[in-house]
């Protein structure tokens, strides 16, 4: 009896041993599977999320290139300006033609006072090398001042109000082109909580200011934000500065379509059917006044606007608004006799064409599959292992 017991308690041991052992190695296995399929979730996601950024990438180096244009060759001494010949020369430190090179003239000796809002913002504004410096006091003095339109650009501050409050609300605004903050200060009068983003190729410096929160960022940092996020942007401004872009004044590579290129990267990187705040110096003839700035007449304004995928929602100038997407011939005058033809710069409101928005949403619906596919994957295997 005591045999029998003995051999019924031995085999049930040895029943559960065996259960226990199945259940241990059944977990063993679930485990793996999940650690495998784990990281062959994180490497295809990883992958898409490379692929993704380094397709952004080109996208936007892209915009800039082009097969038949490889930069300006110099055939003379004056093709070479004098900060190219300051970076030739490793800062000086190099002779040219067996000549010294002197150091480069601070910035604001290439300045006017009217191009700044008072004479007092202009000797507050200096310079470290081609980068403005902003402080705080230059900050109290342009908002103490009547107007924040800068003196060659009569009403520009009022007519950008105006354009935006065209739209209902702005998060994340970029502004381009900034030798002075009047922009980014009109853009917090109408949306105090925006967040404003100055892109620049000499990025200003800050310096003792604690009023308003700067973000600035140069042309390559811009790139890897789109690069890492795409289209992150709900509006930009780009007063005054478009024209000159290509043209190699402020240090920019020489361009014959840099205006262009460049309007094509920033339509990367706003976010679809949002808006982009454009003045540029319209005029009835089409103009190059070389280096300083190109008058858009009807052949470039229609190629800039229509190489851009940017449609022409309405325009302000002086106080009005007229909305429409006409390109007609009343756009290319100002009515004022007495205004050189420079500073007729009425701002045109653009916004992103929809095709964009297709092309994204079939970009993140891809993505988005993917990783769906690998989690119905990894739900399927799971489920087959607790069977």
């Amino acid at each position: 009896m005591m045999r029998d017991c003995l051999l019924i308690s031995v085999s049930l041991y040895v029943l559960w041993l065996r259960k226990e052992i199945g259940v241990l190695r059944a977990g063993e296995k679930r485990r793996r599977l999940l650690i495998e399929t784990n990281e062959k979730f994180s490497n295809s996601s990883a992958m898409l999320i490379r692929y993704r950024m380094c397709e952004r990438r080109l996208t936007f180096l892209e915009a800039r290139f082009r097969f038949d244009w490889h930069g300006q060759s110099a055939k003379a001494n004056d093709c070479i300006s004098p900060e190219l010949r300051w970076r030739m020369t490793m800062h000086g430190k190099a002779l040219w033609q067996g000549r010294k090179v002197e150091a480069l003239e601070p910035r604001n000796s290439k300045i006017s006072e009217k191009q700044v809002g008072s004479k007092e913002i202009f000797e507050l504004l200096n310079f470290e090398g081609l980068r403005p410096i902003w402080t705080q006091k230059l900050i109290d003095t342009m908002l103490e001042l009547p107007t924040l339109s800068p003196q060659d650009y009569p009403h520009s501050a009022e007519d950008l109000y105006m354009a935006l409050r065209y739209v209902l609300k702005i998060r994340h605004v970029a502004v381009f082109s900034a030798l002075t903050p009047w922009v980014e200060l009109t853009i917090w009068q109408v949306f105090p909580s925006a967040q404003v983003t100055t892109v620049e190729y000499n990025v200003p410096i800050i310096r003792n200011l604690t009023s308003h929160n700067f973000r600035l960022r140069s042309r390559s940092q811009v790139i890897m934000d789109y690069t890492a996020h795409g289209a992150h942007f709900d509006g930009a401004v780009f007063f005054s500065g478009l024209e000159h872009d290509g043209l190699g004044r402020y240090g920019d590579p020489v361009d014959p379509d840099g205006d262009i290129a460049a309007l094509r990267e920033i339509a990367l990187m706003l976010r679809p059917k949002q808006f982009l705040f454009l003045a540029i110096p319209i005029g009835p003839l089409d103009h190059v006044h070389y280096y300083a700035h190109r008058i858009y007449g009807p052949y470039r304004l229609r190629k800039l606007i229509a190489s851009s995928d940017f449609d022409l929602v309405a325009r302000v100038w002086n106080g009005k608004i007229l909305p429409g997407s006409s390109l007609n011939d009343d756009i290319y005058y100002s009515h004022d006799n007495d205004l050189p033809d420079w500073q007729y710069q009425p701002i045109l409101i653009l916004q992103r064409k929809r095709l964009l928005l297709r092309r994204e949403e079939s970009e993140r619906n891809t993505l988005m599959l993917s990783i769906l596919l690998e989690i119905i994957d990894r739900l399927f295997n799971f489920t087959m292992i607790r069977q």
